[in-house]
Order: C-alpha cells, then structure tokens, then sequence
C-alpha cells in the first residue's frame, strides 16, 4: 500500500445490516470495529500512541453506500502533544454518503496539551435523503495538570454539501497567544469547554428538536448593569440552538467550565439517537 495513501472506511448494505467492507489503516490511525448486535455498523477511531505528535497527517475517506448507518466514534479523549518542532499535526476526514444513508461522528473531547497545534477539517457529499450527524468538542487542555488554554492553535472547519449545495461551512479558530479566548471580544464567559453539534438533512431536524428545551437561556444569557460595564452573571454554561430557515441545517454551540456541564445534551442526543431509525443503540449505554 501507498505509503502515503489515506485510510479508508467503506460500508455497504447487506441483507438489512450495514458492513464495513472496506478498512483500511495508515498510520497513524487505527479503526476498531467493535460489534453492535443492531443493523449499525460501529466504528472506533484510535491511534497507536494515544493522541497526536508533531508532524501526524491524519487522512480518512469515508463512504457510505445507500441506506447504511455507521456510528463513527473515538476512543477516549483525543490528546494532542506539544510541538517543539513546528511540523504541523493535521487531520482531514473526506466522507461521502449516497441516498438513504445516516452517519453521527461522535467525538470525546480534543485535549490539547500545552505548545500543541492541530489544524482540523472535515468535508462531506451527502446525497439527497442523506443525514448527517457531525460532533466537534474542544477542551482547554489538561485541567488536572492545571492548563488552560496553553495550546498554540486550534483550527476546525466543516464543509458540507447535501445534493450538490453547499449547506455549511464553519470556522473555528483558536489561538490564545494572539486573542485571550475568554475576553468578551471572543466568547465573553469563563469557558473551558466548547461543544458544537450539526444536524444535516431533513430527517436530522426532527432531532435537533429534541435538544430545544435544554438550549433555552439560562442566567449567563442576561447581562445587568454595573456601572457603565456589562456583568455577566456565573452560569455553569451558554448554548445556543439555531434552525436553519432556507436549508435543513440546524447549529447547536455551548460553552461551558467543565465535561459535566454538557452531558445533559450529549445523553439526551444519544438516547435520541437509540432508535430503530438511527443508531438502533444508545452508544453511551455501550461504552460505560
């Protein structure tokens, strides 16, 4: 195999079960395919050292044949080590997925430890009747050790074309040399932890609703006067849930200090997504 040949995850529809009938490993990633017992195929990204070093080029191609269901999911936390020889640490997920097939990309937190960089893209063509779940979960480093936005740089962008449409395209960037992250200019809250989930396709939507009453504002939301500057009140979080009008997009994002403070949405989601139509499992159920 090419050395420098991506690794590759293909499924196919076989008598009403999803399998994978491609997998394909380059370093250094590695895919586990461990056994849902349901018609989902499960997928397990890893690595060979537990994270990321300078200089790893993550690439993985996904494609999905008509009306698979796939969980692609990581291990554990994803860490990502610090950089003392600027050699960029990259990685790029190329999906595909044709009529009738459902995808979630369930991510733990990224923990990036102190001096790192990690530049991050994901790009997926879904075909009409396609749904996509895409999870993308940052942490502000190795809180037990005491970091806090000590990284160098975190740079995630998501692309997204549902029918040959573009539907999505967003940016996040974080580099707290050049902008504290938690001024006002940038997130205006004490956040350690920010969560961003999409819900692409039409049937996705029905799902994002079950997510609504747990993004309505809370006390951080208000501001009150003091003096002439604006006080912020201490919440344990902010989220905010947006349904696209003019495409079937919804954008849920929270903010908050610990991994706690989001499990409500996470456990929620994926009890959602336990049913037949979907996953068939509640992941969460199966890794605890």
């Amino acid at each position: 195999m090419d050395e420098n040949a991506p690794s590759e995850l293909r499924l196919r529809q076989v008598r009403g079960v999803t399998r994978v009938v491609t997998c394909r490993n380059a370093q250094p990633l590695k895919m586990l395919q461990p056994q849902t017992g349901r018609g989902t195929a499960r997928v397990v990204l890893s690595s060979y050292g537990g994270g990321m070093v300078q200089g790893d080029r993550v690439r993985l191609n996904v494609h999905g044949e008509t009306d698979t269901r796939l969980h692609l999911a990581t291990q554990a936390n994803s860490r990502v080590y610090r950089n003392t020889s600027g050699a960029r640490t990259t990685q790029m997920i190329d999906g595909h997925l044709e009529r009738g097939a459902r995808a979630v990309m369930h991510a733990d937190p990224l923990v990036p430890h102190r001096d790192s960089e990690l530049e991050s893209e994901q790009e997926w063509r879904l075909d009409e009747d396609a749904e996509l779940i895409l999870m993308d979960w940052l942490m502000s480093g190795r809180s037990d050790s005491g970091e806090s936005f000590a990284f160098r740089s975190y740079i995630s962008r998501m692309r997204v074309w549902l029918g040959g449409e573009q539907v999505l395209h967003d940016n996040l960037i974080i580099k707290p040399d050049t902008l504290n992250p938690r001024s006002s200019a940038r997130f205006g809250y004490s956040a350690e932890g920010f969560l961003t989930i999409f819900f692409i396709g039409h049937a996705s939507q029905a799902l994002a609703r079950v997510l609504d009453p747990l993004t309505e504002p809370n006390e951080v939301h208000r501001i009150d006067p003091l003096d002439k500057y604006p006080h912020y009140h201490r919440a344990a979080s902010a989220r905010s849930l947006a349904h696209m009008e003019d495409r079937p997009v919804s954008v849920l994002r929270s903010i908050g200090r610990t991994r706690e403070d989001f499990d409500d949405l996470v456990e929620t989601l994926f009890g959602a997504l336990a049913a037949d139509d979907w996953l068939g499992f509640n992941p969460l159920e199966n890794v605890r």
